[in-house]
């Protein structure tokens, strides 16, 4: 039915495009009648994303279930410190039986009401099971919901797992099939680590269990000390940021931008509302078309990604992004500035040179609006997190990014580099501060620019628990802009913040 619907609206609005291209006489009441198709297109669009709760919530069960996994990762981790320095004075080194089960009762917590929401979901099921046998606890409660989700396979995992946690021994000629189904199925990680332990001590493999445990080990003290390294790292980078906020503000000029500089700043040319309503509008519904598919091949593939799967969905997911933003810079240009005699990158406020400051100093600037951004954002999310409860961001190609980490695939590693640090800054920030920011300012000043601005970024993520952080990115970038004249300062600083969210993602869930 949904997919009948979509192709009505598609040929419909195929239909008022090729009149338009065939009858100039009619163009502006055709340009007219597209606006409104697509403003009801996309109205409805956003409608059912907002409304359709399952369909929001659908990448929250693989958020919480990583979280769960890190609060895992680091009991393990302090478990190795504790064997490392047995002698240590507790007070100060050894983590007592209780902080250690504080962990694993936080990851407990965040797995539980998942099996209740997701009765049938095998993923999650899977990961529940090895945490209950790990916290000794029943497992055959939900080792049956396991054989019952909607899996093809479900029936043979649960078998297999119910033969490892069983107290009655494995057949030695079923070994070697059950160890290759159990390393193909169960989860990258701590749960199929957790699970393979156990499977070699009860088939007596102990060169293999060796080599598991001191892997395992050297994990443990490497993740503790990126973790240390990190917190430090994040502590001066928070210090200079709070720094670089604070004489900004010192030295601000009374006036933000003389009127000179507001004509830099402003659009070249008076695109007129309907052509800059209409370019957005065409963008937006390019990409509610294509964020159906970058969804759905998302939560499609997690969970059960072998090497080949990790790369298929980071190439999925460049090429979605692209048919997604890409056409919103076309748009742009052929509604909004070819019109109006204004070239592709001035009307997008690409400079790399604006009077004093040459491609280097933007490129500097841009990196300190990145350090500067950081204490800003951080404090923002910590006030939505305790003043509205948000859970942070709910943002599907998360996962994905985590299970690259975790599969090291280099190359599908450095896709997802590559769309995060470089497409989506070049795209985002041609739109949002270059082209909406500029024709905004010819008629507004700066703050309701910015706040309208930052409003339609955070909200166009379609990310509920990421919106305030990034309404206080868009505010930064917006004020940014307005101080260079430029969006390549803006690009860096915005190519820099995913880029290092990605690493630090790579150095906790990287093997």
């Amino acid at each position: 039915m949904v997919s009948i619907f979509a192709f009505v609206w598609m040929l419909l609005f195929v239909v008022l495009c090729a009149m338009w291209l065939s009858n100039k006489a009619l163009r502006p009441n055709i340009s007219t009648a597209i606006c409104v198709w697509l403003t009801i297109y996309v109205g409805f669009g956003l409608g059912s994303l907002i409304f359709d709760k399952n369909r929001l919530a659908a990448s929250t069960p693989i958020l919480q279930a990583d979280r769960a996994e890190l609060m895992l990762r680091f009991k393990s981790a302090f478990d190795s410190m504790d064997k490392l320095m047995p002698s240590a004075s507790p007070k100060k080194f050894n983590s007592t039986a209780k902080e250690l089960k504080q962990f694993t009762e936080q990851a407990d917590e965040l797995l539980a009401p998942l099996v209740e929401k997701n009765p049938k979901s095998l993923p999650i099921l899977v990961r529940y099971v090895i945490l209950e046998h790990y916290m000794q606890r029943p497992i055959d409660k939900t080792l049956a919901q396991l054989a019952n989700a909607d899996a093809p396979d479900a029936k043979d995992i649960a078998e297999d797992i119910g033969a490892l946690y069983s107290k009655q021994p494995i057949d030695p000629h079923k070994v070697p099939k059950m160890e290759a189904e159990l390393t193909k199925r169960l989860p990258r990680g701590w749960y199929q680590d957790s699970a393979m332990e156990t499977f070699y001590q009860r088939t007596n493999q102990q060169a293999k269990l060796k080599a598991l445990t001191d892997d395992e080990q050297g994990k443990n003290y490497t993740m503790l000390v990126k973790f240390a390294g990190l917190f430090v790292l994040a502590a001066l980078t928070a210090l200079a940021g709070a720094i670089i906020v604070l004489v900004t503000l010192i030295f601000l000029p009374r006036k933000l931008t003389t009127d000179e500089d507001k004509q830099l700043v402003a659009a070249p040319a008076a695109y007129g509302i309907k052509a800059v309503y209409g370019s957005f509008l065409a963008w937006l519904a390019a990409e509610m078309t294509t964020s159906y598919l970058l969804l759905n091949l998302t939560l499609s593939l997690h969970f059960h990604l072998a090497d080949y799967g990790v790369l298929a969905a980071a190439i999925g997911i460049l090429v979605t992004y692209s048919l997604a933003n890409g056409p919103g810079l076309l748009f742009a240009y052929l509604i909004a500035m070819k019109p109006n005699g204004v070239s592709f990158f001035e009307g997008f406020k690409f400079r790399t040179h604006v009077g004093k400051l040459g491609p280097w100093r933007l490129i500097g600037i841009g990196i300190m609006t990145w350090v500067a951004a950081v204490p800003l954002v951080v404090l923002s999310a910590l006030i939505a997190f305790k003043g509205l409860g948000s859970e942070g961001s709910s943002n599907p190609v998360i996962p994905q990014i985590m299970e690259a980490a975790r599969s090291s695939n280099v190359l599908a590693i450095l896709i997802f580099y590559f769309t995060v640090s470089v497409l989506a800054p070049i795209c985002e920030e041609s739109l949002f501060r270059g082209f909406l920011y500029s024709s905004l300012r010819r008629r507004l000043n700066f703050l309701p620019s910015a706040l309208i601005t930052a409003l339609l970024f955070a909200g166009i993520h379609l990310d509920p628990g990421g919106f305030v952080p990034l309404f206080t990115l868009g505010l930064v970038f917006a004020f940014v802009v307005e101080r260079t004249r430029s969006t390549l300062p803006t690009m860096i600083a915005h190519g820099l913040w995913n880029g290092i969210t990605f690493t630090l993602v790579l150095l906790l869930f990287g093997n």
